[in-house]
């Protein structure tokens, strides 16, 4: 579904109607409502991004704003690409066709020079660092492992990764957005509830229990009507539904497509 966006904060404002003023503090119910929404956790609701991040000695930093990783892809290259070619660079990678297997800087669709970036299925991923350890993989393309510490580990030393990712929306100040959806709206508001209550619960307060009981179930349904609201397809997506699926016989490299932006009509493979 595609959505428009309102601030997060005008989403839940009339909280303070609901919430006496001993209760209430706007820091805690935004923070209480930015959980909500990474609970409800679905990639339509989500904005895309693209960001170029330099590796040095094997490793790259992630945004700290990441929250999926759509596609990554590399070039041995020490320079930092500019922002405004990311577009471009996305434009230039993986061809669903033979020409992945004669390698991406052999004709004319990669005058950027980017391969897509694989994630690693190796467990000695990590151990590439190490100057003199010995290779007990041999890989025809470059991957990357994640790391818990919001860093990426590369089978290259040095050079420049081009990161399309998903992060929660955000207004040109930095304030999250949510979709102008009821639906949506409702879950973060009974997931605020949810937890005002059971606060209130733990402190023993009289029928709270049967209040947190019912924002509980109220949070649960929401969370599950919200996302199949943003999964639910516009016309728009139905149709690259049918383009996609339009064939004798589906593509087994659709991987690849996901780092080309041109239309179905104009793939001639």
């Amino acid at each position: 579904m595609v959505f428009n966006y309102i601030p997060l904060e005008y989403a839940i404002a009339d909280l303070t109607n609901t919430l006496s003023s001993e209760y209430w503090s706007e820091t805690d119910v935004m923070e209480l409502a930015f959980r909500a929404l990474r609970s409800i956790n679905v990639i339509e609701s989500y904005t895309l991004a693209t960001e170029a991040i330099p590796v040095t000695n094997y490793k790259g930093c992630l945004p700290d704003d990441l929250r999926v990783i759509a596609l990554m892809a590399y070039k041995l290259d020490s320079s930092l690409t500019d922002a405004e070619i990311l577009e471009k660079i996305i434009a230039d990678i993986g061809l669903d066709n033979d020409y992945y297997y004669q390698g991406f800087d052999g004709n004319n669709w990669t005058p950027s020079e980017y391969a897509p970036l694989r994630a690693t299925a190796s467990p000695w991923a990590n151990s590439v660092h190490c100057d003199n350890c010995i290779n007990l993989t041999i890989v025809s393309e470059h991957t990357y492992r994640l790391n818990p510490n919001n860093t990426f580990t590369t089978s290259f030393k040095e050079g420049t990764v081009c990161l399309a990712y998903y992060s929660l929306p955000k207004d040109n100040e930095g304030n999250y957005l949510i979709p102008d959806n009821e639906v949506f709206i409702n879950a973060v508001r009974s997931y605020i509830m949810m937890r005002h209550w059971e606060y209130r619960m733990n402190m023993k307060e009289e029928g709270s229990i049967n209040l947190y009981m019912h924002y509980l179930s109220m949070w649960e349904l929401n969370q599950q009507k919200a996302r199949g609201e943003a999964k639910k397809p516009s016309l728009d997506q139905l149709e690259n539904i049918r383009q996609s699926r339009n064939r004798l016989i589906p593509k087994e490299r659709n991987y690849y497509r996901g780092f080309n932006n041109r239309p179905e009509e104009d793939l001639n493979f």
